[in-house]
């Protein structure tokens, strides 16, 4: 792909083949393992191009629920700046800002949920760029799951950088599966920001499994005594697929909590990057926050970059982190042969049982099974069959 996007590039006049500004490079350290080179290559070749506001901005919101209402909420001030006490990153603005000045920028609305669900598609069919910056807040005391999920646009190098930002009322639970399944030549840019007041929980649950280049950052900001995050988040690619999940948990008062689960399973030539921070602020004291990442490598080839923190400034808390990066055990891969499983079939037993672990932490029945089947499907058709180069 690289060398398509070269190619592209030369074509260009000489003003726009010069390099963006404000991207992130490499020698900044939550994109050490991600370079935009790649993408900065389509950005590049699409200024060049006029461009249609109206077919490339919008997302694609399919609403599969009995009576979804989608009520006005004032999230934002007058002058469209978004009111949020998550702390942004510099990085992702700017890389938001030249790709917005390259192909052109829509914000999307800004919504309550009031029903049990709401399911959002990217990107349009058909659109090379989908740029969208959507707000929702989850009212006090309710319930709701949301469900993001990047499908195929069927655009070849389609580009999809979102902004999502919600707010969770008090008492409120939050439910959010994220599926990134796309195809391989699309390529997405996106980062949450999940801000949650006094007592409310939000459970996230983040599947990458399709797409060619991904990299997500996940902020959420525990702003409210007695609030609770439980994060889970499962990788699984070959071929040359990257993932990048970049993670931030901020203990802002005392009595939060925070479990975060991650795997990751990568073959091919396939690389997986996770940055995993918990933040305790001055006088937090009572944060409860685990954090753990397990990773699974199939291949000489593959790579996987796991990075977890602690930064603690209050006293009594109880926080701990955990990394491990391995391969299957050839011991099991031996019991079950001896048993009369064929090698092949008890490598993918084993993979699977090593991914499908984290199903007992989705809790909501409507998703319980719409991802077990994902990652069967996911299982069975690409990973564990060899190098994928």
């Amino acid at each position: 792909m690289s060398q398509l996007l070269d190619a592209l590039s030369g074509a260009l006049p000489a003003p726009l083949r010069e390099p963006l500004p404000g991207l992130p490079s490499t020698r900044t350290e939550a994109w050490r393992y991600s370079p935009l080179r790649a993408l900065e290559g389509k950005v590049r070749a699409w200024g060049a191009q006029p461009v249609d506001a109206k077919n490339v901005s919008a997302l694609d919101r399919s609403l599969l629920a009995n009576a979804l209402a989608l009520a006005p909420h004032d999230l934002a001030a007058a002058n469209g700046t978004v009111l949020t006490t998550t702390p942004l990153n510099p990085h992702f603005s700017a890389a938001r800002s030249v790709f917005a000045h390259a192909a052109g920028l829509s914000t999307g609305g800004t919504h309550a949920l009031h029903a049990p669900m709401l399911w959002i598609c990217a990107p349009q069919l058909g659109a090379k760029l989908v740029q969208s910056q959507q707000q929702f807040s989850v009212p006090e005391g309710s319930n709701a799951l949301l469900v993001i999920e990047q499908q195929d646009g069927g655009a070849i190098d389609a580009l999809t950088n979102l902004l999502y930002q919600i707010d969770v009322g008090a008492s409120a639970t939050l439910d959010v599966l994220h599926l990134q399944c796309a195809g391989a030549t699309q390529s997405v840019i996106e980062r949450s920001e999940i801000t949650l007041a006094a007592d409310a929980t939000v459970n996230y649950f983040e599947l990458q499994c399709g797409l060619g280049w991904a990299r997500h950052e996940l902020s959420i900001a525990l702003s409210g005594s007695g609030s609770c995050a439980n994060v889970t988040a499962l990788s699984l690619l070959s071929a040359r697929q990257h993932a990048d999940v970049q993670l931030s948990l901020w203990h802002q008062v005392p009595n939060t909590r925070s479990s975060t689960r991650v795997k990751a399973i990568a073959d091919g030539r396939s690389r997986s990057v996770f940055n995993g921070k918990i933040w305790v602020a001055p006088g937090s004291d009572g944060t409860d926050a685990q954090l753990k990442t397990n990773n699974l490598l199939l291949s000489e080839t593959a790579e996987i970059d796991a990075k977890p923190e602690l930064e603690i400034y209050a006293e009594e808390v109880s926080c701990s982190h955990g990394a491990t990066v391995g391969q299957l055990d050839e011991r099991a891969l031996f019991y079950l042969q001896s048993r009369g499983i064929a090698p092949a079939d008890a490598r993918k037993m084993l993979i699977y049982a090593f991914a499908a672990e984290l199903l007992s932490r989705v809790d909501t029945v409507v998703a319980h099974p719409v991802i077990k089947q994902l990652i069967q499907n996911r299982l069975a058709d690409q990973i564990g069959e060899g190098d994928g180069a």
